[in-house]
């Protein structure tokens, strides 16, 4: 998108960059990666936290909060293109992310025809597919 991106003044925050735009806003960006997940339709993305100290060299981890980053983009490659989804926190809020209090959360993305395993439309229980609105498209290698 357009704008100038900044590299965020602290290692290991809760943002990866922030993209300046020219009116002077600022959007906090946090970029994660995702990938299939055994027979699962989707891609799973594990880890939506960030690191909270440690406990006798354990490393500890707890859930962002709403107001850490801005927007999330995540990323899958499938050997013929880079994928791309951008969700505001907004939306991860709406859908009910951010409210453990210990651990990470974890998130399934489902892209269009032909990016992912796509979910049975058969099934019992039908897979909550929103995060395909948030497809942003592709970049092939």
């Amino acid at each position: 998108e357009p704008g100038t991106y900044e590299w965020p003044r602290e290692q290991n925050g809760v943002y990866d960059r922030v993209r300046v735009e020219e009116e002077g806003r600022r959007t906090r960006i946090q970029h994660k990666s995702c990938g299939p997940h055994g027979q699962d339709a989707g891609l799973y993305c594990p880890v939506l936290g960030k690191s909270d100290g440690s406990d006798s060299g354990k490393q500890l981890k707890t859930c962002y909060a709403p107001d850490d980053a801005d927007e999330y983009v995540f990323h899958y490659y499938d050997k013929k293109a880079s994928h791309y989804w951008k969700i505001p926190a907004q939306a991860l809020a709406d859908h009910g992310y951010f409210t453990k209090t210990t651990g990470t959360e974890s998130i399934y993305l489902y892209g269009p025809e032909g990016v992912g395993k796509q979910p049975n439309p058969n099934a019992c229980r039908k897979a909550n597919t929103w995060t395909r609105a948030y497809y942003i498209g592709s970049v092939t290698r």
